[in-house]
């Protein structure tokens, strides 16, 4: 079997390579073009994104089994309005156990640098969350950030953006459970807030260089925490996360680490944490390579977890991404390493 692992990766980096030769000059995609001008205007802009996943492992130690998912396949409709409105609903049609309203958000924008949100979408805590399933480094996120992440919840919030775009804010209150739930499950909030900070951006320019703190905190009823590790919490939860990402031509780093203070009532404390640092390069417009090494302590809640991965992202057209992580768990044998294959649709 772990022969077979190294066969399918081998296999998996040829389809990749070749898949990255240039099969047409950039802006040759007549037939992306014909869909995006049909469906891409101020007041009514479809998205989609669709995520097939090819799992493998010669001894499993991860959850799931060898085979195929459909990791994501979702559809979204967003647009601007008259008198400074705007809105966003996506829905998830995939079997994944997930909530299949994702988000419902209506915003009011009285000037260019404020706005305020208000209905279900993403709590503004941690970068590669915040970051677009579609567009991710790896197949997935970090296990850290997938376990300790407020998530969607349903609530309002402001954000805005100062100094030339160089710093941007954003604050609210959430009902703090699952969004799945519509409604709150008791009379507390989930209260969080997130600063960003370019300090090289030009107008029209980001920069490279990206810096994020984000804080959050909970007075928590029933809630499942740690990716289900720890259900039906109940207790004061606290959250604090820092992050960075600098880009500059073809290189790429970044990193983030978050960690938790969740004090049951029940009495006792848990202080799980995580960190990641990545580097990347790309060697051509549509081939890049990737290394992350990430680490996870949730404090007797579930194991511990060591990781490096090994990715390669290749663009095989402009909606077409491919992507391939050998995942390699530092402390477990070379029969616990995982190949994961994502191949996506996403505009």
């Amino acid at each position: 079997m772990c022969r077979a692992l190294h066969r399918a990766s081998a296999l998996a980096f040829a389809a990749c390579v070749l898949g990255a030769a240039p099969a047409s000059a950039a802006g040759e995609e007549p037939r992306f073009e014909s869909l995006l001008e049909r469906f891409r205007t101020p007041a009514l802009r479809i998205t989609a994104l669709l995520q097939v996943v090819a799992d493998f492992q010669p001894e499993r130690s991860f959850s799931g089994r060898n085979g195929f998912s459909l990791a994501a396949s979702r559809l979204g409709i967003a647009g601007q309005l008259d008198r400074d409105f705007s809105y966003l609903m996506r829905a998830n049609f995939s079997a994944s156990g997930g909530p299949s309203i994702l988000d419902a958000r209506l915003s009011y924008a009285p000037r260019p640098d404020v706005a305020v949100d208000l209905g279900q979408f993403k709590v503004p805590f941690s970068k590669e969350f915040l970051t677009g399933a579609g567009t991710i480094d790896f197949v997935n996120r970090a296990q850290f950030v997938s376990a300790l992440v407020p998530g969607r919840q349903l609530g309002a919030q402001v954000r805005g953006t100062a100094a030339g775009e160089r710093l941007a804010l954003a604050a609210g209150l959430w009902n703090g459970n699952a969004a799945a739930s519509n409604g709150n499950d008791d009379d507390r909030f989930l209260y969080a807030a997130r600063a960003t900070v370019r300090p090289l951006a030009t107008p029209g320019a980001p920069g490279p260089l990206e810096l994020g703190a984000n804080v959050a905190v909970s007075r928590d009823r029933n809630s499942s925490l740690l990716a289900g590790s720890l259900p039906g919490f109940a207790g004061r939860r606290r959250l604090a996360g820092a992050d960075v990402r600098w880009t500059q031509g073809d290189w790429l780093a970044s990193g983030e680490v978050i960690g938790a203070r969740l004090e049951p009532d029940a009495g006792g404390r848990l202080e799980p944490w995580g960190f990641q640092v990545t580097g990347g390069y790309r060697w051509t417009p549509r081939l890049q390579g990737l290394a992350r090494f990430e680490r996870f302590r949730p404090d007797g809640a579930s194991a511990d977890l060591d990781l490096f991965i090994a990715g390669l992202n290749v663009t095989a057209s402009r909606p077409i991404g491919i992507q391939v992580n050998l995942v390699l768990p530092t402390n477990a044998g070379r029969r616990h390493q995982q190949l994961l294959l994502n191949t996506q649709l996403d505009f």
